[in-house]
């Protein structure tokens, strides 16, 4: 990103916001403390967004995962898009998939790739949401609310299940031991479970130089 900025006048340049609320990792002893943080990974990036771009008349690209972008006309809001909807900020919601869209509508095999296909009143957004995300919360607003198109207005097509590839890790702190020793407490701290550890210490050693 910076090099692209050096290419553009001051006024076309762009700017990378984080989104998780900085966490104090002084204050988490336990799996307690670190979840009243969590609890804010909604309502921080809104108010960043409202802050940052929005009272200063821009526009932003918000990447983020797709959890954070669903139930956006619950009121209250209390996903990311659902409290700037709140407010009236209108979002354009996109989400990835790794469905079989031909499920649905058979002549994707032959669209070109990668494409964005709008959901509104097609047959890809009237197909139920755990088609592409597994069983939705079992709370009332995802049961009424049960397509996919109640959620997102476009979807990014990637390609087939059989043709995508997930890049492999190639994480540099892996060999710094002081690195990993905070990683893995504060995944304790968290409460993840020892099998999360696990993945990460496994991803690691999959990621080594050979």
């Amino acid at each position: 990103m910076r090099d692209i900025n050096r290419s553009l006048p001051r006024d076309r340049q762009l700017r990378i916001l984080l989104g998780d609320p900085p966490i104090n990792w002084s204050e988490v002893r336990n799996a307690d403390d670190f979840r009243a943080w969590v609890l804010r990974r909604d309502s921080h990036p809104a108010e960043l967004i409202q802050r940052e771009v929005l009272a200063k008349g821009r526009r932003a690209l918000v990447v983020y995962g797709d959890g954070h972008f669903q139930a956006r006309s619950e009121r209250p809001g209390r996903s990311l898009v659902g409290i700037l909807e709140t407010s009236g900020t209108k979002v354009f919601n996109v989400t990835s998939t790794f469905t079989d869209l031909s499920t649905f509508q058979p002549d994707v095999a032959k669209w070109i790739l990668p494409g964005l296909a709008h959901l509104s009143g097609t047959r890809i957004g009237s197909a139920p949401y755990e088609q592409f995300f597994g069983p939705p919360p079992p709370v009332d607003f995802f049961k009424a609310h049960p397509r996919i198109e109640d959620h997102f207005d476009a979807v990014l097509v990637l390609g087939t299940p059989s043709s995508i590839q997930l890049a492999p890790l190639t994480y540099p702190h892996c060999a710094e031991p002081d690195y990993m020793r905070m990683r893995l407490l504060r995944m304790k701290l968290a409460g993840m479970p020892d099998t999360a550890s696990e993945r990460l210490r496994n991803e690691c050693a999959a990621a080594a130089p050979k």
